[in-house]
């Protein structure tokens, strides 16, 4: 479970999280939506341990019971995609398997359908050895953070933060995944 009790991050005079509190169990799916500056890449930050909140507690509890409180050495139990292409030149498998070095051609295959990027990938002439450019240059944007989410799916985190990766996909793709 991820436990957030009145978690507040300001910067400078500007709070931009006050007194946050939610409990997500195991399965559940949250969006945050908001206007820019309304905090939501800020809980991405506290959650990944990149900054720290002045008050309010963030924490990761065990099936056990045991609490561990959110910071860099419990970034490992996140998957981010943020917003914006993460791709580089090289081919889809080795983007893939950035998130894990020794992945499987079957565990690239179940992830890329888990991200909805099979099909397309298929049927590109070399499949995952297809090379791409940066930033995914050669696939369009709604491929390449399909990929990303498939990088994502393949580290086998327990949570996977989204960070508006769906923002180029059509609707019935975007649910799909």
């Amino acid at each position: 479970m991820l436990k957030i009790t009145n978690l507040t991050k300001t910067y400078g005079d500007k709070r931009a999280v006050d007194s946050l509190s939610l409990h997500i169990q195991p399965g559940e799916i949250y969006g945050f939506i908001g206007h820019n500056g309304a905090g939501k890449t800020t809980l991405v930050r506290v959650l990944l341990g990149l900054v720290y909140p002045e008050s309010g507690r963030a924490v990761l509890r065990g099936k056990n019971g045991c609490e561990i409180v959110i910071s860099a050495e419990t970034r490992c139990a996140f998957s981010y995609v943020p917003q914006g292409s993460t791709l580089f030149s090289g081919t889809i498998a080795e983007n893939l398997r950035m998130a894990k070095e020794n992945a499987t051609e079957e565990e690239m295959t179940a992830a890329l359908k888990t991200a909805c990027a099979w099909a397309f990938v298929s049927s590109l002439p070399n499949g995952v050895n297809t090379k791409i450019a940066e930033h995914g240059g050669g696939l369009s944007e709604g491929q390449a953070q399909r990929i990303a989410i498939a990088r994502a799916v393949l580290r086998g985190a327990p949570i996977l933060l989204l960070d508006e990766a769906t923002s180029a996909l059509d609707e019935k793709t975007e649910a799909q995944v």
